[in-house]
């Protein structure tokens, strides 16, 4: 079966970079049909209202106006097609993207990762990067500490502060997510998604094959069982056996060192053992 065109703008201040994409998209995508090169903001909110695209690949950095803002330009019902950033970022940002469920490109592009990125906007039900996506990825990048996330899920994008999340339980291809403001959400992804995302320095600690906590949540050792943990909104989750001293001394220690813990002041306790 034919796929249907996608229509697609490339969005970038350098003239190289426009053309190189343009040229692999055409040898290697024949169902994606580039309709206009921009080389600044203006013109590509202009491109976007004259041709209404599925796809717009989009420098994060042209001068007078960042890619970040683009949805600044754009009415509410004109936000219906995807971005694919294209950015020459750093490691650090790049967790930023990746937390705000947003798909990006490091310069020079390569075919591997255009196809990735590709495949995966295929895949999507709704072709749409939301103004909530961005504004968490722009909260990301100029934060010291990631705070905010974005979880796409079959019935949606949910947006959460990192303390809101509890704890992340494995369930085949999977995951089921404990939330302190949405209760429990179920979504198609591993946990090792959430773990490659989600890192140690964040606060998130992988305790288990089937768990992974936001250790400021943590409120105790189980009583009944050294190996496991009891979390703030009182479930029990269990600890790798050969594994429960270290996790203990890492919660102690990112608790004792790390900013105030969720909904400071209120009834979760301390760690005791």
């Amino acid at each position: 079966m034919t796929e249907p065109t996608i229509k697609a703008i490339i969005a970038d201040d350098e003239r190289a970079a426009r053309e190189i994409l343009h040229a692999i998209v055409k040898d290697y995508f024949s169902n994606i049909e580039i309709v206009e090169l921009c080389d600044d903001m203006t013109s590509c909110v202009a491109a976007i209202r004259k041709h209404k695209p599925d796809l717009v690949f989009l420098d994060i950095e042209m001068p007078g106006s960042s890619g970040l803002e683009l949805m600044d330009f754009l009415q509410p019902d004109e936000l219906n097609f995807e971005i694919i950033f294209v950015t020459a970022y750093s490691d650090y940002a790049l967790q930023a993207f990746r937390l705000s469920a947003l798909d990006y490109l490091l310069k020079p592009v390569q075919i591997t990762h255009l196809e990735e990125a590709i495949n995966k906007f295929k895949k999507a039900k709704i072709y749409q990067t939301t103004a909530s996506q961005l504004e968490v990825l722009k909260n990301n990048l100029t934060l010291h500490q990631p705070a905010r996330i974005c979880i796409p899920s079959s019935e949606g994008k949910y947006f959460f502060d990192i303390n809101e999340l509890i704890y992340f339980k494995a369930d085949g291809a999977y995951s089921e997510i404990f939330t302190t403001s949405k209760g429990r959400i179920y979504v198609g992804k591993k946990l090792k998604y959430f773990e490659d995302m989600l890192t140690e320095q964040m606060g998130f600690l992988r305790i288990h094959r089937s768990y992974l906590i936001n250790v400021r949540h943590v409120t105790m050792q189980s009583r009944t069982g050294s190996h496991s943990l009891i979390m703030s909104n009182g479930n029990e989750v269990a600890v790798a056996g050969d594994r429960t001293k270290e996790i203990m001394t890492f919660v102690k220690n990112f608790l004792i060192n790390s900013a105030p813990r969720p909904d400071e002041g209120n009834t979760h306790s301390p760690v005791s053992s």
